[in-house]
């Protein structure tokens, strides 16, 4: 099932994108599938959440139910790195290292 994504990039990235999409004869949004398929899915692991990780989530501290679920859901996995968000000032009292996506590039 296909569903929407929103992303936001520089114009100019945009713009080499399309044009090379138009060169190939393929959509912006395959190529970004294909990428996302075959790249970026190779460094990250998905996580699935389940009762116990909610109830700790519902239960904990954290001002944010969303941050805690997602901090949780971390505690789930062994050997994690780091959890990636833009919203890294939230996660600041977490025992795992925190990460903005443009620095996760440099751990790649």
């Amino acid at each position: 099932m296909a569903t929407k994504l929103t992303l936001t990039v520089e114009e100019r990235i945009i713009e080499k994108a399309k044009a090379y999409a138009k060169q190939t004869g393929r959509s912006l949004s395959e190529l970004v599938e294909n990428y996302l398929d075959t790249a970026l899915l190779d460094y990250v692991s998905i996580v699935a959440i389940d009762l116990a990780i909610i109830k700790k989530s519902l239960l904990s501290k954290h001002k944010d139910f969303e941050d805690a679920i997602q901090i949780f859901a971390a505690h789930s996995i062994k050997n994690l790195d780091f959890i990636v968000t833009r919203n890294v000032k939230d996660f600041k009292k977490t025992e795992i290292a925190v990460l903005p996506p443009d620095e996760l590039l440099l751990h790649l």
